[in-house]
């Protein structure tokens, strides 16, 4: 990197697909659902620091199983619509469009709290449905690129922020 002249640093920025502030945090993470904080301690798998990936290959928000039915639990207790089933099999969390108010979810980092948008954490998988865009993982957890997308994400490899 240092050879590319940018001083160990780099950024970028996802488009919304179909359609404030600059801060630094170390990745310790967890969630706010509504009011409620799910706090999430760390996934099986060995990392250095933190205790989340940042992935923007992958596109789902990963957690572990436990954590994430801690955490599929805590929206849907948010949300007054009745679930309906994943027509494609894949989500765990699904609901009809039409009755559907999504709840505010922040992703809790060290440094503060990001809100996320409908589009960060719900996904149309039909004309009709929507499904919570999270998934469970065996081992790792990866804050996929859906919630990342429509904010800058910048990386300091010098300062590791």
């Amino acid at each position: 990197m240092h050879n590319f002249k940018i001083d160990g640093k780099f950024s970028y920025c996802l488009a919304v697909f179909g359609g404030a502030g600059d801060g630094t945090s170390p990745i310790n993470f967890g969630f706010v659902v509504g009011n409620e904080f799910v706090q999430f301690t760390g996934s099986s798998a060995p990392i250095d620091e933190g205790n989340i990936i940042i992935d923007s290959g992958t596109t789902l928000v990963l957690l572990p199983t436990d954590f994430y039915s801690l955490f599929q639990t805590v929206v849907s207790e948010q949300i007054r619509a009745k679930p309906v089933l994943d027509p494609l099999g894949f989500f765990g969390l699904c609901y009809n469009n039409n009755d559907f108010a999504p709840p505010t979810i922040k992703a809790k980092w060290a440094g503060g709290d990001v809100e996320l948008k409908d589009y960060n954490t719900f996904v149309r998988v039909t004309k009709e449905v929507v499904c919570l865009a999270f998934a469970p993982s065996n081992d790792l957890a990866i804050y996929g690129n859906l919630a990342q997308t429509n904010f800058l994400v910048g990386y300091d490899n010098y300062t590791e922020v």
